[in-house]
């Protein structure tokens, strides 16, 4: 089965918002190629392009499995022989890449001659990495749905694989958000549990009541503390000192939260609200494609905002606590 825009459906668009950050992955690690293309590096790449593979496969996207299926075995040769990794070599891979990514999300607006074009220059692309790489990839391309179908992949060591193409792969992290209110401001997107929060309300400077360097609101018939989203995060570190705040004379919209035994308010500029039933995450000790250490729990991962700006997801709740 061929990439269609017959038969959309929530598997399929959970999927595409899953690829946007696969994808990302793989071009943060290609862009950082040049200083550092070690094994852990390489594995990584085999990694990821083998999780886009095995979901494209699992929802019957062929096209789109068989590039990633081909992609994956021109990482693995990378593994097998110190190669040069030159500026062209990354352009190349960052090239087939970028091929992945149209084939994907530009399908259904090209003609039938355009795809024909771009499937000729993937091909030229994947002809030329596999070349420099002695890879031995033999290909066949069907007439009827001018797809690029893959053999068996053979190699000089079969046996000697640095990299296995059925290496375990990190559990699938996501964010369900049926049960949750999700928003997305100019730094990160944010989730509160629905049943914590209590009302939603406008309010303006004038309604802010300062004491002893602390602010309060007045509400049913109690003053409860207000915190501002932006400060919240920059005491945690997940925003940048550099960053401003949100000017104090503009009106912002504030959530108040139950958090059990107290009552408090979180002001936040919410830029649009997320409404996808998943949110597909990178773990937070994975950045640029290798572990780091995060130790903050407020902080549950990150993914691709609509502006395909990779951006932490905050748990409010905790950030208050």
């Amino acid at each position: 089965m061929t990439l269609t825009t017959n038969g959309r459906n929530q598997p399929y668009e959970i999927f595409l918002q899953e690829a946007r950050l696969i994808l990302w992955q793989i071009k943060t690690v290609l862009q950082d190629f040049s200083s550092n293309h070690g094994l852990a590096k390489i594995y990584t790449l085999v990694r990821t392009v083998n999780e886009l593979q095995e979901k494209a496969t699992a929802i019957n996207l062929t096209d789109i499995a068989l590039m990633a299926q081909r992609l994956k075995d021109i990482f693995r040769c990378l593994g097998k022989e110190t190669f040069s990794v030159d500026t062209e070599m990354i352009n190349l891979l960052l090239d087939a890449t970028e091929c992945l990514h149209q084939t994907l999300f530009r399908t259904m607006q090209v003609s039938q001659g355009e795809m024909a074009s771009r499937m000729t220059q993937t091909e030229q692309i994947f002809t030329r990495l596999e070349a420099r790489l002695n890879c031995c990839l033999p290909i066949e391309t069907s007439p009827k749905s001018n797809i690029i179908a893959l053999k068996t992949l053979k190699t000089k060591d079969p046996d000697k694989d640095i990299i296995a193409a059925n290496q375990p792969l990190t559990e699938k992290l996501t964010l369900k958000t049926a049960q949750f209110f999700i928003w997305e401001d100019a730094t990160a997107i944010c989730y509160l549990p629905y049943n914590h929060i209590e009302e939603s309300l406008f309010i303006k400077p004038d309604d802010i009541i300062q004491s002893r360097h602390q602010e309060f609101l007045h509400w049913q018939e109690q003053m409860i503390q207000v915190y501002h989203l932006c400060e919240l995060m920059r005491r945690h570190h997940l925003l940048s000192t550099d960053i401003g705040s949100q000017p104090s004379n503009q009106t912002e919209l504030a959530l108040v939260i139950n958090q059990g035994q107290r009552t408090v308010a979180v002001t936040s500029a919410i830029q649009r609200l997320v409404t996808e039933p998943e949110l597909p995450l990178i773990p937070p000790s994975i950045k640029n494609g290798l572990p780091t250490e995060v130790s903050d729990s407020c902080l549950i991962g990150y993914t691709l905002s609509q502006q395909d700006q990779m951006v932490p997801v905050i748990n409010v709740l905790s950030l208050v606590k």
